[in-house]
């Protein structure tokens, strides 16, 4: 008998894969894949009954056979085989030079017996004027039910915001399934999993809120499915939340100021904080009519306000500083000024032998300004500080019909410089200026104004660096309006470069 089939024989099976005990309809697509013409006088398809594992049904009286064709005929010719035939004497199957038609045989209804396994469709076909038929074996599994029906999707669970601050609530999610049950292990204060969602719940929602943490934790998700025979089957799933500036509980915590951002932490809990290199100090609480602060050793304090002192002194329930000399060797870096209350006590030592006052070479004044005569610099100068964006607008989805101005006052705490970039994309026109107030009307600065539209081959324009003096109130604005019905897309954003540092 010839092994090879001049036809191609495919099987779709529904449910896929089979399930025992189960009903399945089985659907054999014949084609012709080659480049001539086949002519067929009949196929017959070969079926195995019983009950064993490489059967596929006790019975196949009960399943019902059909053909896709109206030129062809399916039927039940002995208990374990079907028998298809064309209404002539042959059917002729065109090849991929021609093209033509396929043909579906179906067997719907087909009892599956209980044994899991793997069966097999024997299928013969008789093509021309052969009298051996052609041989192909089409391999079915079939497999439990409960094991068809137990969730087989990864388990997709991670936090929202996988790195949050203490203030910052967390939420865990995941893709669930209703036939599971789920718990909860790693949460805070709990020492033991916590379940979350009960089997079978109507319309769950695959989710927890947590609330906020105070360190890093990890979470672990525990599915649990239980099949027919109530053997429970568990899966696990962890995801990781990190805390940017978590809260430090500890017994003892030790810090060297050397190594810059070594302890970042909203929260310091501990018995003792001890800060510096080779030898530390310890770092206490100031309470009562002390004020309060820390104490860093026994030489500098640091009051609630921020604000260091040396050689504090506490009078009445104020708490207020008298300051000997403080002599620094290294930088000094501020986030709001230096306050000095008597500027003579300023100086440089150069070689750490001794504090000089008489090598002050600068003074400030009422307030708050340095007053040098030169100055003489052996690292960087910082004139600037860093850009700050400080009115944005991106408009794509809801862009207005009609011409619509855009505003935002900004105060400026320095003196600095205002740069501004406007973008148009299709049927987008658009203004960007600064106006000042007068007389409550706001007033355009033709100078300051820069356009872009649909028209522009380049439809992205920048400002030049406009200059604003601290206390000045200015108003930013976009002009923007559509030229047409078609697509608008706007984005425009003014930024500030603050002269002298961050204000």
């Amino acid at each position: 008998m010839p092994e090879e089939t001049r036809l191609d024989y495919s099987l779709v099976c529904t449910p896929s894969p089979l399930t025992t005990h189960g009903s399945a309809d089985l659907h054999i697509v014949v084609s012709n894949g080659g480049q001539d013409p086949v002519d067929v006088t009949r196929i017959m398809v070969g079926v195995r009954v019983g009950d064993t594992s490489q059967a596929l049904t006790p019975a196949l009286g009960a399943a019902v056979p059909s053909a896709s064709s109206q030129n062809w005929s399916l039927d039940t010719i002995t208990p374990e085989t079907v028998l298809a035939t064309p209404g002539y004497q042959y059917a002729t199957f065109k090849g991929a030079r021609t093209g033509g038609e396929g043909l579906t045989l179906s067997l719907t209804g087909v009892r599956v017996n209980g044994q899991p396994g793997t069966t097999r469709l024997e299928v013969l076909e008789w093509s021309g004027a052969e009298t051996e038929p052609r041989r192909v074996l089409l391999s079915v599994p079939k497999v439990g039910g409960d094991a068809a029906q137990r969730p087989h999707q990864r388990l997709d669970f991670r936090a929202e915001k996988p790195r949050v601050t203490t203030s910052e609530k967390v939420r865990l999610v995941w893709n669930g399934d209703p036939r599971c049950a789920y718990s909860l292990a790693g949460l805070p204060g709990e020492s033991t999993p916590r379940s979350v969602v009960a089997a079978g719940t109507p319309d769950p929602s695959y989710q927890w809120l947590v609330g906020t943490l105070s360190d890093d934790a990890v979470f672990t998700l525990i599915e649990e499915f239980s099949d027919a025979s109530g053997t429970s089957v568990k899966s696990y799933a962890t995801c990781g939340v990190s805390v940017s500036r978590p809260v430090v509980d500890a017994a003892e915590v030790r810090a060297d100021l050397a190594r810059a951002g070594q302890v970042q932490a909203d929260q310091v809990r501990a018995d003792r904080v001890l800060v510096g290199g080779e030898h530390p100090v310890e770092v206490t609480a100031l309470n009562g009519n002390q004020g309060r602060g820390v104490r860093i050793g026994e030489n500098f304090r640091v009051w609630e306000d921020g604000s260091l002192s040396t050689g504090a002194i506490v009078r009445g329930e104020k708490t207020t500083t008298e300051t000997t000399q403080i002599r620094f060797n290294g930088r000094i870096t501020t986030a709001s000024g230096l306050t000095v209350l008597a500027p003579e006590n300023i100086g440089y030592d150069p070689d750490a032998s001794g504090f000089d006052p008489g090598l002050a070479r600068f003074s400030l004044d009422g307030d708050g300004h340095v007053t040098t005569g030169d100055l003489t610099v052996k690292g960087n100068v910082s004139l600037f500080g860093e850009w700050e964006s400080i009115y944005r607008v991106d408009i794509k989805e809801d862009f207005p019909q009609n011409p619509t101005t855009l505003t935002k006052e900004y105060s400026a705490k320095t003196d600095g410089f205002i740069y501004s970039h406007i973008m148009c994309l299709g049927s987008a026109s658009c203004v960007g200026y600064i106006s000042s107030w007068k007389g409550g009307n706001g007033q355009k600065n033709p100078d300051l104004a820069f356009y872009s539209n649909e028209s522009d081959k380049q439809p992205f324009k920048s400002s030049p660096l406009i200059p604003v003096r601290r206390g000045q109130t200015v108003t930013l604005a976009f002009d923007i309006s559509r030229t047409s019905s078609t697509e608008a897309h706007f984005l425009g954003e003014f930024s500030w470069l603050p002269l002298g540092g961050r204000t």
